[in-house]
C-alpha cells in the first residue's frame, strides 16, 4: 500500500529502498551514515565507568566485542539503555591494533580488560556478544569466570541487522556516545 512504502522510505537508507521496492540496481558505494547524522549523534557525554556519581551505573550494560589479531583492530564496546530518556548511551570502551607484523595478545589486552571490568563497582555487565573466529579460546576463559557470553557470529545476515540498527539508532537520535 502506499502508507506501507511510505514507512519504508523513512525507514531504510535510500539505497535499500531502492533495490527492496523499486527493484532498481543499487551500488556498494552509498555512505553507511550520512555525515549530518554522525555529526548529530556524536555529542560526548562520557562513558560511565569514569563517572563515580553517574545515574547509569546500575543500568544494565551489554557488551560487543570484536577481535582482529593481526591485520585489523580489536575492540570491546558496552552499552546501556536510559529508559527515562530513551536513549542509548557509551558505558566503555577500548581499542587495540597490533603493531605490523605481530600478532594481538588477546590475553593480555582484550581478555584482561573484560576481566578488569566484570569487577568495576556499580558495571552490571548482562551481555558480552563476541563473533567465535578468533575469540573461541577467550570466551571459554571468560565464560569460566561466569561473564555472561553470547555468539554473534558475524555472518551477512547478522552484520545487515546490526548496521540497520546502527543507523536507525542514529537517525532516530537515540544513540549518544
Amino acid at each position: 500500500t502506499d502508507d506501507y512504502y511510505e514507512e519504508q522510505i523513512h525507514t531504510l537508507r535510500p539505497e535499500a529502498f531502492l533495490r527492496l521496492h523499486r527493484n532498481e540496481w543499487a551500488t556498494g558505494s552509498e555512505e553507511f551514515i550520512p555525515i549530518e547524522l554522525w555529526d548529530k549523534a556524536t555529542v560526548l557525554e562520557g562513558p560511565i565507568l569514569y563517572e563515580k556519581d553517574s545515574p547509569y551505573l546500575d543500568y544494565p550494560v551489554s557488551i560487543g566485542v570484536d577481535v582482529g589479531t593481526k591485520h585489523d583492530a580489536s575492540a570491546v564496546v558496552g552499552v546501556y539503555y536510559d529508559f527515562h530518556r530513551g536513549k542509548v548511551g557509551l558505558a566503555f570502551h577500548r581499542i587495540w591494533e597490533p603493531f605490523k607484523g605481530e600478532v594481538l595478545d588477546l590475553e593480555s589486552t582484550v581478555e584482561e580488560y573484560l576481566r578488569m571490568g566484570w569487577g568495576w563497582p556499580g558495571v552490571n555487565v548482562i551481555s558480552v556478544r563476541y563473533d567465535p573466529h578468533q575469540f573461541a579460546r577467550s570466551m571459554v576463559t571468560l565464560r569460566n569466570l561466569g561473564m555472561p557470553m553470547e555468539e554473534f557470529s558475524q555472518h551477512r545476515d547478522n552484520m545487515t541487522k546490526a548496521s540497520q540498527n546502527l543507523y536507525e539508532l542514529i537517525r532516530y537520535n537515540v544513540l549518544e556516545v
